[in-house]
This record gives structure tokens, C-alpha cells and sequence, in this order.
């Protein structure tokens, strides 16, 4: 894939590809050793909850990994905001060009699915980094309840309600595992 360790700094920085972030529900991929080439970024975000930083592009998406750092010459913070920042203006021209970026499709009684307008990236990301958390917080009104797919699909409990269990859930989800419920609030997932 053009971007990879060992690629030049030019093919990093491409029009053609972008950041974005994913929580991951499942076991953490890869090594475990942050001192390992090839492990994989993540950055706890509270509750038992990890995001990866993901690259997309032509050739495909990857989670960017320790030798990325290097590559970048940057910190796993710095990749962090860049990719809040790059996923913010991609919501900013989603929200001018259609009036909106985000929709919703109701999935049971008290809840449902948000997505991205033209799935530029997983919706779960919209939770992934405080400067997405508090307009997220915004659109969604009131401190829901959440919880994330291993796809990357963000799942809100209306006001009022919770969401089904997660062995039911996943049912209606075709078998897609799901993360903790969390509680969305200004300044942190509880």
C-alpha cells in the first residue's frame, strides 16, 4: 500500500488519502509492545475503550503503526488531532453540501444507527476524540447512551432508553460484535 514504512514523505501526504479514527471493541491487533516496530497506535479513551488511528486511501485502509512515527516524524498525540481535524473538515463539507453529515436509520424501538453522510468513515469515530465528542454530543442531544460495532457503526439509544443486551443486539446486527454501552458526556465516555 502506497504510504507504508519505507514509502517517501510525499506519498504520506497525498490528496487521495485521509486519517480517521475507529474504537476497537475486540481484542487490540498485533504486538502489545509499544517499542516494537509494526504495533499498532491506540489511544485509551476511558471505559474500557481504545481507538486506532486508520489511514484510507486508494489502495485500501490500515492502521497506522509505530513505524508510521518514525516515517511522520510526529507523536501518537499529533496523529491523533490530525485526524480529529481532517474528520472535522470532512463533516464541515459534508454539512455544507448537504445541510447535514450525519444520518440516521432506525434499527429497533428506542434506538438506532448514525452513520456518515457517503461513509466517508466509520461512525464510531465521531466519539473517538474530544474535539469530535462535543458536537457529536450536539447532533445526538443529551448525554446518550452509546455503544460501538467492531465495524466501526455507532449505535444510540434514544432518550429515555437503553439499548437491548448485547447478545440481542448482535443478533439484529447480523452477528457484528458490539462494544460496552458507555454514556456520552461533554468531557468523557463513562
Amino acid at each position: 500500500m502506497k504510504g507504508t514504512s519505507g514509502g517517501s514523505a510525499e506519498s504520506y501526504w497525498s490528496m487521495d488519502s485521509c486519517l480517521h479514527l475507529l474504537p476497537i471493541t475486540g481484542p487490540v491487533p498485533g504486538p502489545c509492545d509499544i517499542y516494537s516496530t509494526g504495533t499498532a497506535l491506540l489511544i485509551p479513551l476511558g471505559a474500557g475503550l481504545v481507538t486506532g488511528i486508520r489511514q484510507s486511501g486508494a489502495d485500501g485502509t490500515r492502521c497506522l503503526t509505530t513505524d508510521d512515527l518514525v516515517v511522520r516524524d510526529t507523536t501518537v498525540g499529533g496523529l491523533w488531532a490530525d485526524a480529529a481535524l481532517e474528520m472535522l473538515a470532512a463533516l464541515g463539507r459534508l454539512t455544507a453540501a448537504h445541510g447535514t453529515s450525519l444520518r440516521r436509520r432506525r434499527l429497533g424501538a428506542g434506538f438506532h444507527e448514525v452513520g456518515v453522510i457517503d461513509d466517508l468513515f466509520p461512525a464510531a469515530g465521531l466519539i473517538a476524540h474530544p474535539l469530535l465528542l462535543r458536537p457529536t454530543l450536539r447532533v445526538l442531544r443529551g448525554g446518550p447512551v452509546v455503544t460501538t460495532t467492531e465495524s466501526g457503526r455507532l449505535l444510540v439509544a434514544e432518550p429515555g432508553c437503553q439499548l437491548p443486551p448485547s447478545g440481542q443486539l448482535s443478533a439484529l446486527l447480523g452477528g457484528e460484535a458490539c462494544g460496552p454501552a458507555l454514556r456520552l458526556t461533554a468531557g468523557a465516555l463513562l
